[in-house]
């Protein structure tokens, strides 16, 4: 999937409860979430932006239940 000429970043916005925050951005389609805790469930928004600062409607909400440690190259096993 190639990017548009005037793509600059991505903002990843993240709820555990009504309000959205902004806890990062990136410029590839790879995002971890440093602050994340096993056991809650965080829902995520991702907003593009431009090199002209114009941004995106937000993403639709993605939720995620983080219940096992992932390890280094994926796999999902507990540590």
């Amino acid at each position: 999937m190639s990017l548009p000429l005037d793509f600059a970043y991505y903002e990843i916005y993240r709820s555990n409860n009504s309000s959205f925050v902004l806890i990062g951005t990136s410029i590839t389609h790879d995002f971890e979430d440093p602050t994340a805790v096993l056991g809650n469930t965080y829902c995520y928004r991702i907003v593009t932006v431009d090199i002209y600062g114009n941004r995106s409607v937000p993403s639709s909400d993605t939720c995620v239940f983080f219940s096992t440690q992932v390890t280094e190259g994926g796999g999902g096993e507990e540590e």
